[in-house]
Order: structure tokens, then C-alpha cells, then sequence
């Protein structure tokens, strides 16, 4: 409930505020749970991508949120309001650097129930514009699940402020294919293709 509050009241004016140019919404699956993997510069990327997503399909259905996976300590460190907020804004917590069982099974059943998970693979906030360099987790669900991987960057010259013109650029999905490699192998090559498609994004927006 209050994400489609958000949607139609923040979203609009996160669109203004942030003069928010969005190109290839159109390579969103119109169906069936999808990881989206954007780089990630500030706080605000969660609401600039979900800004950017709405209305998420071309069709003007935008019922499905975004679920995004959230560091804990934004759930613990920061007060009861803030994590009620955050969960009711459909985030979930994900111990970083560690293998999270609960966070993982909450993702696949996101992706199960048909709906969108949100994910910044890099792991933490990159300003220095660094190349993008994903973590295996998103990889990872994405051959659990059987879910495209969908491609997104964030550019702001300076830094991302009120009135900066903000750029989110969105590219066709990812997927796993047939493979005789190694599970490990197979995962660190989709990380790897993912990682080329947000970093050609990134060039095509510079």
C-alpha cells in the first residue's frame, strides 16, 4: 500500500526534481519474475530506479513493486520507524559479505511469485566511477530461479543532487543458458556478462 503511495506522489516529483531521462524501459519483461541490477552511487538509487520503472511496463501496468534487498544494517541501526519503512516499502535485509540464507530464500520466492527484485550487485555505494564489478549473489539467483537478469546504470555528472540531471539507462535482459561448465564457472561467466552490459550502458550515457 504505501509503495503505490510512493509511486504516485514521490515518483512524479523524484522525475521533476531530478530532471530523471529514462531510456529502455521498454526492455523490462512484461512478465514473470526478473532480477534488475543497476550500479549504485547513493542512497537514492532505490527510489531513481523505481522513479525510472514507472509505470513499469509500456502497457501502463505498473502493479508489481520492486522488491529491493537491503544491507541489514539499514534495518537495524537507524530505529524501529526506519525499518518499518523500509519493510513497508516492500525492502528486504541481506547480511553483505556472507551466504544469507534467509534473504536468499525470500528472493527466490520474490522471483517465484512472478514479481521484481531489485539488486545492486557492486555491494555498497561505488562514486569514484569505477568500472561496474558485480558481486556472484545476483548471478547466483538468477541461475537458482531461472530469471533474466536485467541491466540498468545510474549517471549523474557530480554527483547525484536536486536539478542534476539524472540519466537511467535500461538494457535487455541477461540470461542463463545451456552451459558444460562448472556451476561455479557458469555462475562467474553470467556475473561477467552482466558486468559487460551495465559497463557498455554506462559508456553509452557518457
Amino acid at each position: 500500500m504505501l509503495y503505490r503511495i510512493a509511486r504516485w506522489l514521490l515518483f512524479p516529483l523524484l522525475k521533476g526534481v531530478f530532471r530523471l531521462q529514462v531510456t529502455g524501459r521498454e526492455n523490462l519483461p512484461k512478465s514473470g519474475g526478473f532480477i534488475l541490477c543497476s550500479n549504485h552511487q547513493s542512497v537514492l538509487d532505490p527510489c531513481l530506479i523505481g522513479a525510472a520503472c514507472w509505470p513499469i511496463f509500456p502497457d501502463g501496468n505498473c502493479r508489481r513493486p520492486i522488491r529491493f534487498m537491503a544491507k541489514s544494517e539499514l534495518f537495524t541501526d537507524h530505529g524501529r520507524g526506519a525499518a518499518w519503512l523500509l519493510k513497508s516499502l516492500g525492502a528486504f535485509p541481506v547480511e553483505r559479505d556472507s551466504a544469507d540464507a534467509d534473504s536468499i530464500r525470500e528472493a527466490l520466492q520474490i522471483l517465484e511469485n512472478g514479481e521484481v527484485l531489485g539488486v545492486f550487485p557492486q555491494g555498497r555505494c561505488v562514486k569514484d566511477g569505477t568500472p561496474f564489478r558485480p558481486k556472484l549473489g545476483a548471478a547466483l539467483l538468477a541461475q537458482k530461479s531461472g530469471a533474466p537478469l536485467v541491466p540498468a546504470c545510474i549517471q549523474c555528472s557530480g554527483g547525484i543532487r536536486p536539478f542534476a540531471k539524472v540519466r537511467v539507462c535500461i538494457g535487455p535482459p541477461v540470461v542463463s543458458g545451456e552451459s558444460t561448465l562448472s556451476q561455479r564457472r557458469q555462475t562467474r561467466q553470467l556475473a561477467q556478462r552482466l558486468a559487460d552490459s551495465v559497463n557498455k550502458l554506462l559508456e553509452e550515457e557518457s
